[in-house]
């Protein structure tokens, strides 16, 4: 491990808050494949699988935001632990409903709750890093924020390695309903510790007053705009992966290559963080966005299993460095006291691309044949392009630190066109 990753683990508290908010991340890639396993095991249907599915995905997508406004309005604590529970009572009720064989209608309904009370872990975790790391209150010698996020982005890509393969492991080796079961374990034990642990640097809630959204920001909206596309990406391979195998008769070889993609963007997660990098942020985000196009490349001419896993390794590298800047540049543009929102909506817009990118590449393969479907990916790379490198001045908007506001721990950050002759507008 880099000695920058060392450092950063060193100091006190983080340890307990990473690997917690390890396992409380496990339900997001664990959720849709269970969730699959347990109705179809239980009513046998794909058709309301895929549905309940869907109306959880949707719910989560559209309140994320909305979810990270109330952590920086009243703290993490107290909207966790809620939510958490009211999340856990969600699945609880899908369970039962499938293993009654209640009304479908019902069990979507509960579908949405579930996905309206998810919890965004992750955005939490990383504003729990930002906290720490960011302003006066730094502790000496500690390593840069982009260490600490490139930390979590690896963190991400195991999660989805290792959540589908425990979800299927329950399913397979117990019963249908045991890795949806898993999966409510993993949101109630991480996430009761995560909210509960002391220390770590669990951000003040900030001040009523400002509540508008930080979209209103320019610069965000570029980056949520793009996450979009980044998304799309994620979603097209993903769906294009598991077609392609079915067509080329390796159906068993998905789940390895898809794992690929991940391994890719995990390694490229951790090397991104092992060094110090020069100049701002929206340039190496722009050059990131551009390097998943040329990343897109082998992928969609590869022509057989071997030489697409190793276009999908390519891919997964190219893709990492842009997400982890997306959050870098969050961090720079959204004020202190927004921050946990800011970070929600990364997971918003690629939550919606990931959508976005499955629908297309499905309908695309089932017209055209799975390897034509690898085109909608390699569209949404240059999109992804076509956004960003219009806009690089705008995300160059890069904020400001100033003086402490109120009780907070840590200055807040305000945008640089907020600022006029050393005043905060």
């Amino acid at each position: 491990m880099s000695n920058d990753y060392g450092k950063l683990l060193s100091i006190p508290y983080t340890k307990g808050f990473v690997v917690t908010g390890l396992v409380g991340r496990l339900p997001m890639s664990m959720l849709g494949i269970s969730g699959i396993l347990l109705v179809t095991s239980t009513v046998g249907s794909y058709t309301l699988a895929g549905m309940l599915s869907g109306s959880l995905l949707l719910a989560q997508s559209l309140t994320a935001a909305q979810r990270g406004r109330l952590v920086d309005r009243w703290g993490q604590r107290r909207v966790l632990l809620p939510i958490v529970l009211a999340h856990t009572g969600a699945l609880t009720a899908i369970l039962l409903c499938c293993l009654l064989h209640g009304p479908e209608l019902l069990l979507l309904a509960f579908g949405f709750v579930a996905g309206t009370t998810f919890p965004s872990i992750g955005a939490l975790v990383r504003s729990r890093w930002t906290d720490i790391l960011s302003g006066p209150q730094a502790p000496p010698g500690a390593p840069a924020l982009s260490v600490a996020l490139s930390l979590e982005s690896a963190i991400d890509e195991l999660v989805y390695i290792l959540g589908p393969l425990l979800a299927t492991l329950l399913a397979t080796s117990i019963t249908g309903a045991a890795g949806f079961v898993g999966a409510m374990a993993c949101t109630l034990v991480g996430g009761v510790l995560f909210a509960t642990r002391k220390g770590g640097g669990d951000p003040h809630p900030r001040p009523a007053a400002d509540s508008g959204s930080v979209l209103r920001i320019g610069g965000i909206r570029v980056v949520a705009a793009v996450c979009v596309a980044l998304g799309t990406i994620l979603g097209a391979v993903e769906a294009t992966i598991v077609a392609y195998t079915k067509e080329h008769g390796h159906t068993g070889l998905s789940g390895p290559i898809v794992a690929a993609f991940s391994v890719g963007s995990l390694i490229a997660g951790l090397g991104y963080g092992s060094r110090t990098w020069r100049g701002n942020a929206a340039n190496r985000f722009v050059l990131a966005i551009a390097c998943v196009l040329v990343g897109m490349v082998p992928v969609m001419l590869a022509p057989n299993m071997g030489l697409l896993t190793a276009g999908v390794v390519v891919a997964g590298i190219a893709l990492a460095p842009a997400l982890i800047g997306a959050h870098e540049l969050i961090q720079e543009l959204v004020p202190a006291e927004k921050i946990t929102e800011g970070y929600s909506w990364v997971q918003t817009t690629v939550g919606l691309g990931l959508g976005i990118g499955v629908s297309a590449a499905g309908t695309v393969t089932d017209r055209y044949g799975a390897h034509t479907s690898f085109l909608i990916a390699g569209a949404a790379a240059v999109l992804a392009v076509l956004m960003s490198l219009p806009f690089r001045r705008v995300l160059a908007r890069a904020a400001t630190p100033v003086q402490y506001r109120g009780t907070h721990r840590r200055a807040a950050w305000v945008p640089r066109h907020a600022i006029r002759g050393g005043q905060v507008r």
